[in-house]
């Protein structure tokens, strides 16, 4: 037999003992897997009841060999529940926690088992379905068949994490308010010790715990509340809550204030008491800032007194009636405006129509008439009788109230005592009248004017041309005196029916009473004789003299009406109807006087007296209330004698009256006297109508009255001056425009077409013409004298003026 080669041998024998050690070893696997898995198979029975049966979502998990997670051996319902799937599609998966903190602090705990070791966390669980869930899970180490696996408890948060944000947003929303409320919330531990009370206060921060205190100055510890707040009522809390605790109340208030380094703050504190023991109790309270309110309550308060304070000052009368009760609150000025007590004034409709005057009861009805259709206040002006007979003008204001159903609940008015404006209005309108019958007439003056100056030059130069003791001269006298007369009787139509001024001026009282004596006597019924008592000197006074004018008219008409009754009634045989006027001096000033003239030691009497018909005492006693007349309706309006009245009492003078039924009646007046007006410069004396030897003029004369301008050219020229005629105020502004034009004087009227003397002598000023300026005119009026003064005029001659006014005028000039 042939020899088997070692090398062979060799080989076989590592085969068989290569096969013999794999078949040990597959042995030993075999027998340790089959152990592995009882013991597994063992421990999932008895952990069964635990695992697959438990409430909890639990689940065996194998970490992955980086430690960045674990995947799924095994789970029970619960754990497939929760990621959404079944068993089978959601073994064998990975989970990945994203962690809260130290990833590689995890990452070692799962590369290190360490039996009984625990991992928790909370994360997103990604669902099968692609959602993710929140869950807090519990990782441990578990030691199963000789293998370390992580026994993860897992529990959906979804709720609690909604739970816990709505909580987290209460409570922020809690802060919120608390920091933004204006109000301060704290809780306090009360504790007596030896009879004082002990204070541990939680205060939270809040706005108005910043209010109080800088940052600097909050208090370094919770159980001051205040701090270096001063609190001028800390006595008086402390006694209020002393007493609440000993007395188990179970709550108290206060009102109290702050004084901190920038304001004062009221504060509202509500305290909730809550005992523990016999000296100790638990306080809740809430600190609310109420210094808006007492603000509020301060302004309210101050707003009431000012209503009332201008109440009293507007002198308004306010009622207000219950309609229900039948009650009447009607305010002090309401009574005495009319005169009348509490239980005096009227409570029904009836009543207040009683006291209205019967002309009047159509307007308060159509007043109440457009109340009901409209729903606007009833607003109506009427006069009231009151209580001692005399009537007063009320304005009326009144609003109702109704209930739901429409039925009248309240009635509340106002009454305004407007009697003195009702004077003050006929006054005006009586005033506007006098003003247009003044500028009407002023017209036909300044007309009259410009005739009367023709006529007037004219004779002058007649006469001068004859001589004065011929008989021409003396038939001439007589033309020149009427020329003259009619003059002085248009200037006191101007004086008349000129412009009130607001401005005093110092006046002859006897010159003023004349010059208004002299028109009356032209325009009442020359039946009545006007005689004044001659007196020999000037009386000044500082007064306008519109006003005095109005006075002596009023009284004048006053007396004319009472002699023109007598001559129509009760006239006796050999009777005539006289008003005397006289003056006298030395007067005291009226006592108890109030007005601006007090300073006057002595006050000029003006009387004027009649002989007509005398008043009785009831009628003497209400002459001077606006409105007030004896007179039949519509001859009379009841202003005259309460203008009268009102003017002096202005002008810090006083009226008194005499009278006696049947035999006439005297009012005499008493103004303050002033000193007499200095002295002023006149003009120079009037020179002979001759012309200065070698002062020849150029002489622009400027009229739009024919008459006018050729009569005085020709005495101009008479004069030696060279006259050029414009026939109104364009032409000489043409003249004056025209080169080679030189002129010396011009003479020019105000008032003419094309252009006024105001442009002529503006012009004049402003293009620096070395000319002399003199105007004439029909009505010079103070301001029209002042806006001629502004323009620098050198001479100003009314109309109808004679030779020596314009030869005086020239004088001024120069020529």
């Amino acid at each position: 037999m042939p020899s088997l080669n070692p090398m062979i041998l060799w080989i076989a024998a590592l085969v068989v003992a290569f096969c013999a050690g794999f078949a040990a070893a597959w042995w030993h696997f075999r027998r340790e897997r089959n152990v592995f898995v009882q013991e597994l198979r063992s421990l999932w029975e008895r952990l069964d009841a635990i695992f697959y049966r438990s409430p909890l979502a639990i689940s065996l998990c194998e970490p992955d060999q980086e430690g960045r997670g674990v995947r799924l051996v095994d789970c029970n319902e619960q754990s497939c529940a929760l990621r959404g799937g079944s068993r089978d599609q959601v073994l064998g998966r990975e989970f990945q926690p994203a962690v809260n903190g130290d990833a590689a602090a995890m990452s070692a705990w799962l590369r290190s088992p360490q039996p009984g070791a625990v991992w928790r966390g909370e994360t997103l669980l990604r669902r099968t379905g692609g959602d993710d869930v929140p869950i807090a899970y519990v990782w441990s180490w578990v030691e199963i068949g000789g293998r370390q696996l992580v026994l993860a408890v897992e529990r959906d948060v979804t709720e609690q994490r909604r739970a816990e944000a709505a909580w987290k947003d209460s409570e922020q929303r809690f802060r919120q308010i608390v920091a933004s409320a204006n109000c301060l919330l704290w809780k306090a531990r009360v504790r007596e010790i030896d009879g004082k009370l002990a204070w541990s206060f939680q205060v939270p921060m809040s706005a108005l715990r910043l209010r109080l205190f800088e940052a600097a100055e909050l208090p370094a510890t919770e159980k001051d509340l205040w701090g270096p707040c001063n609190i001028p009522e800390i006595e008086d809390m402390h006694r209020l809550s002393w007493a609440a605790l000993h007395a188990d109340a179970p709550s108290y208030r206060q009102e109290f204030r702050i004084v901190t380094a920038r304001e004062t703050l009221w504060l509202h504190e509500q305290v909730e008491i809550e005992r523990v023991n016999a000296t100790e109790w638990n306080l809740v309270g809430v600190v609310m800032d109420i210094t808006r309110l007492k603000e509020a309550e301060s302004a309210t308060r101050v707003s009431e007194e000012r209503n009332q304070l201008v109440l009293q000052a507007s002198n308004d009368g306010i009622w207000d009636y219950d309609v229900v009760a039948h009650r009447l609150e009607a305010s002090e000025r309401c009574r005495t405006m009319l005169g009348l007590s509490a239980s005096e004034m009227p409570t029904t409709a009836e009543g207040w129509r009683g006291l209205i005057h019967p002309d009047d009861l159509p307007v308060e009805k159509a007043a109440w008439e457009k109340h009901r259709g409209t729903g606007e206040p009833c607003v109506y002006q009427a006069r009231f009788r009151h209580h001692d007979g005399s009537w007063c003008w009320l304005l009326v204001g009144v609003i109702t109230v109704t209930d739901e159903a429409g039925n009248l609940t309240r009635v509340v008015g106002s009454h305004t005592d407007i009697t003195d404006l009702k004077r003050r209005d006929g006054e005006l309108q009586q005033s506007r009248r006098l003003r247009a019958i003044g500028e009407l007439v002023g017209g036909i003056a300044h007309e009259f004017n410009n005739l009367l100056t023709p006529m007037l030059l004219q004779t002058t130069m007649i006469r001068d041309g004859i001589a004065p003791a011929g008989p021409v001269g003396d038939q001439l006298k007589p033309v020149i005196a009427a020329i003259t007369e009619a003059r002085d009787l248009t200037q006191r139509i101007l004086t008349f029916g000129r412009r009130a001024s607001v401005n005093p001026e110092t006046l002859d009282f006897v010159a003023v009473v004349n010059d208004n004596l002299e028109l009356l006597r032209h325009t009442i019924d020359r039946r009545v004789r006007i005689e004044l008592q001659p007196t020999p000197k000037a009386r000044w006074i500082l007064q306008n003299r519109t006003d005095v004018a109005q006075i002596v008219i009023n009284l004048v008409l006053n007396a004319r009406d009472t002699l023109l009754e007598k001559a129509a009634r009760h006239a006796p045989p050999g009777w005539s109807p006289l008003i005397h006027v006289e003056f006298a001096d030395g007067a005291r000033p009226p006592a108890g006087s109030r007005s601006p003239h007090e300073a006057a030691s002595v006050y000029h009497q003006l009387t004027v007296r009649d002989n007509g018909m005398g008043m009785a005492d009831e009628v003497r006693e209400r002459i001077f209330e606006p409105f007030y007349t004896t007179k039949e309706v519509g001859q009379g309006t009841g202003l005259g004698l309460a203008t009268v009245w009102h003017l002096i009492k202005t002008m810090g003078g006083r009226v008194e009256v005499e009278t006696q039924v049947g035999h006439g009646s005297a009012f005499h007046v008493l103004l303050p006297a002033t000193a007499a007006p200095a002295d002023k410069p006149g003009l120079p004396p009037a020179i002979a109508h001759t012309m200065l030897p070698g002062r020849t003029a150029r002489v622009l004369l400027a009229d739009d009255q024919p008459q006018v301008a050729a009569t005085l050219s020709r005495i101009l020229q008479r004069w030696g001056h060279n006259v050029t005629v414009a026939c109104d105020g364009g032409a000489a502004l043409r003249m004056l425009a025209t080169p080679g034009n030189h002129y010396d004087l011009c003479i020019t009227d105000v008032n003419m077409p094309g252009a006024t003397g105001f442009e002529v002598a503006r012009s004049i000023r402003e293009r620096s013409l070395r000319m002399k300026v003199v105007i004439v005119g029909g009505y010079l009026t103070p301001q029209v004298r002042r806006t001629l003064t502004e323009l620098n005029i050198d001479a100003m001659v009314p109309k109808p003026f004679t030779m020596d006014d314009i030869a005086a005028a020239m004088r001024v000039c120069g020529w």
